[in-house]
């Protein structure tokens, strides 16, 4: 059984051909000197960028018809069903980027199968020193494994800041290949491209970089290697940066099977300040229900909070370079998280700002905390 997001995720790829722009054919010979042009260009912006954080509200229009009932169950494949009553949730995001450091805080919604509704949710994330935290409620994630974190939803700024930087599932640049150019809203682009051939039938990378920008990215297509298309990024809006050259403004993720898209608006872009050595400590609260994927260990947190720590020994295999892992699904329904007041109005200072790509919403909720919630509830059901 997977998770909620995986099963959503794993529609996609049974529905939707990769919808590709023109792309004007380079060939081998010519290939390597432009392709090296763009990868030290990317990486001379990358190492200007010392810190980012980036907030910014979504607005996610999704098609209920095409949400599963329960855990178990796939969502609708039909492609009328994308015709049908569509839901608008309005969410806010924060994410630090700092190295190959990040934590993301979420505000938004969460989609409750059997109910059949959206409840308020809130989630944090970090990544730091190897090691995953992640609180959602009253229950916690330890993992060694990025892929916990990212989403789709966060692959855009991730890109755009850290494309080259594999921890933070970017590409390594020795696996990078120029396959041609496009013209995206007016910009010649060079279009690059990552594989991921760890399993069947394998994933493709593609990224847009702007040629006359900086070789900024101006899109992103995740695909299976059959090309269909998993998901995109686009509609990149930036603005120039006196420090860093350019900043992310306004955005669009589509999750294709799904028919669910994602716009983005900018709402505050700070680059290279100071960042707190504890700006990505995730505390657990006492009564926090915690699965250390590390350890191997549950436990309920009775006493002083944990404190974020090493891999101890040598860490579990991680997700491919650009795979983003989408989590897996509760063996049993968590209860119903407790309604509270959606705090969706924003205090947030206009400001703008630059960013993206995902192997990086799926992403939106990193709900691999239901897991272990799942995993608590099985296991007391089971004693009773």
């Amino acid at each position: 059984m997977q998770l909620l997001s995986s099963v959503l995720l794993s529609a996609v790829s049974l529905a939707v051909a990769a919808q590709q722009l023109p792309l004007e054919q380079v060939d081998a010979a010519g290939q390597p000197p432009e392709l090296q042009k763009a990868v030290e260009a990317v990486a001379a912006r990358e190492r200007r960028v010392r810190s980012a954080l980036y907030k910014w509200t979504a607005r996610r229009v999704v098609p209920v018809a095409l949400l599963p009932d329960e855990y178990s169950q796939m969502p609708q494949e039909a492609e009328s069903a994308a015709q049908s009553e569509h839901k608008v949730l309005e969410e806010n995001h924060r994410l630090l980027i700092a190295d190959s450091r990040l934590r993301h805080d979420y505000t938004g919604w969460m989609w409750y199968p059997g109910e059949r509704e959206f409840v308020p949710w809130e989630y944090a994330a970090s990544f730091d020193r190897g090691v995953v935290h992640a609180l959602s409620g009253n229950y916690g994630l330890i993992a060694a494994d990025v892929g916990a974190v990212v989403s789709v939803d966060l692959a855009p700024l991730i890109y755009v800041h850290r494309l080259l930087e594999p921890k933070l599932l970017g590409a390594d640049p020795s696996g990078l290949q120029m396959i041609g150019q496009a013209t995206v809203a007016g910009h010649p682009c060079v279009v690059i491209e990552a594989r991921d051939e760890s399993g069947e039938p394998g994933l493709i990378y593609q990224w847009w970089l702007a040629q006359g920008m900086d070789y900024v990215l101006l899109q992103w297509q995740h695909m299976t290697g059959e090309g269909m298309l998993l998901a995109q990024a686009d509609a990149m809006a930036y603005e120039p940066d006196e420090e860093v050259g350019w900043r992310l403004r306004s955005w669009r993720v589509v999750k294709a099977g799904m028919h669910e898209t994602t716009e983005c608006q900018a709402t505050e872009v700070r680059f290279n300040e100071a960042v707190p050595e504890d700006a990505f400590e995730i505390t657990f609260p006492v009564g926090t229900q915690v699965g250390d994927h590390i350890a191997n260990t549950y436990y309920t947190v009775e006493e002083a909070p944990a404190k974020p720590q090493e891999p101890a020994g040598p860490s579990p295999p991680r997700t491919p370079a650009g795979r983003i892992r989408e989590n897996a699904t509760p063996e049993t329904r968590p209860a119903k998280p407790q309604a509270q007041a959606p705090p969706l109005a924003a205090a947030q200072a206009p400001l703008p700002r630059r960013g993206p790509v995902s192997w990086i919403i799926v992403g939106l909720l990193a709900l691999a905390v239901l897991v272990v919630a799942a995993v608590f509830i099985g296991r007391r059901k089971t004693a009773r």
